[in-house]
Order: C-alpha cells, then sequence, then structure tokens
C-alpha cells in the first residue's frame, strides 16, 4: 500500500534503522491522597503538579520494524484502556469511564466480536476466557484453531469449573475503589 506524507515519512524513516522512540513516564498517586488533593485528581483538564507527583520513567516506546501486512497489522489493530492487567483497575475519570465502552464497542463494530482473537490483538500468554464462536472465531494461533475451546461452558457461575472454565481468581481481582 502507498504511503503518502507524515506516513511515508514514518515508513521511510523506520526502513533506514532510525527506529523513532519515546520515553513512557507516569505518575503515581496513592488512592488515600486522591480523596484529600486539592485538586479533583480524575479532572482531565487538570495536570497533577509535578513538584508533588514527579514523573516516573518506566520504559521507551520504540518503533522498530515497518507492517509486512498492512491489513493484518494496521487496519485490524484494536487498542481498548479496557485492556487491562489482571490487578489494575481504572480510575473514576469520567471520559476513561466512556472510553472503556466505546472503543472495545467500536472494535467489535468495526473488526468483528472476536477481535482480540486476531493475531495482532492477541495476547502473547495463555488466556482463558468467554470469547468464542462468531466470526473469524478461532482464527489466532494464539488461541488454537482446532476446536475453537471445545464443548467448554463460556458462562459464569457455571457447575463446570473442574474443566478449566474460566472463574474469577481473588489475587487478581480489580481493587476496589469507592465511587
Amino acid at each position: 500500500m502507498p504511503a503518502f506524507g507524515a506516513q511515508k515519512d514514518l515508513v521511510d524513516t523506520i526502513a533506514r534503522g532510525d527506529f523513532p522512540s519515546w520515553t513512557v513516564k507516569i505518575q503515581i498517586m496513592t488512592e488515600a491522597a486522591a480523596q484529600t488533593y486539592r485538586i479533583n485528581p480524575f479532572d482531565l483538564t487538570k495536570v497533577w503538579p509535578h513538584a508533588d507527583y514527579p514523573l516516573i520513567e518506566i520504559g521507551q516506546w520504540v518503533l522498530n520494524r515497518n507492517v509486512g501486512n498492512y491489513f493484518a497489522e494496521t487496519e485490524q489493530s484494536a487498542f481498548s484502556p479496557g485492556n487491562l492487567v489482571p490487578g489494575i483497575g481504572a480510575s473514576p475519570d469520567k471520559m476513561l469511564q466512556a472510553r472503556l465502552i466505546a472503543y472495545a464497542d467500536a472494535h467489535r463494530y468495526r473488526v468483528g466480536v472476536n477481535v482480540n482473537q486476531l493475531l495482532v490483538n492477541a495476547p502473547r500468554c495463555p488466556v482463558h476466557h468467554y470469547q468464542r464462536d462468531g466470526a473469524m472465531a478461532g482464527m489466532s494461533p494464539a488461541f488454537g484453531t482446532d476446536n475453537n475451546q471445545g464443548g467448554g461452558v463460556n458462562f459464569y457461575p457455571n457447575d463446570r469449573v473442574a474443566e478449566r472454565a474460566p472463574a474469577p481468581v481473588a489475587e487478581v481481582a480489580k481493587p476496589p475503589l469507592p465511587i
């Protein structure tokens, strides 16, 4: 697919081996501090003062290769703030709360109900969840292409926990957040 303008510049830069990168930083505030802080920390029109909550570098984001298949790796990619690591919960920021629903919903409409099973979006470690059947089911090697999770149940609670049906794990539950 031909690239134009800024996209062409980016593709050419990566092809030359001059990989663009960004430093990723975060700010951390405890839940207790959020309750009494002088500004509403969940108001997206406010910036947390760096003097109170300094930026903490957590890594680098590097674009180190161009895509090999534009459709499979770009057009079908789906990013959602709802894809959280177990044990991490979302803040009560109203904009984030809306995006948790809207992004995933838009991707399901745009790409299909099994958007997270496509190789570009699939987790790199085994995941046991309720997503199966429907369009594009079982297309990703990450989930296996042979039996689409077999005849196991895809709902909770169920009476087949012994059959490796998904069930909540208390150790990675979202932290409670009083709202």
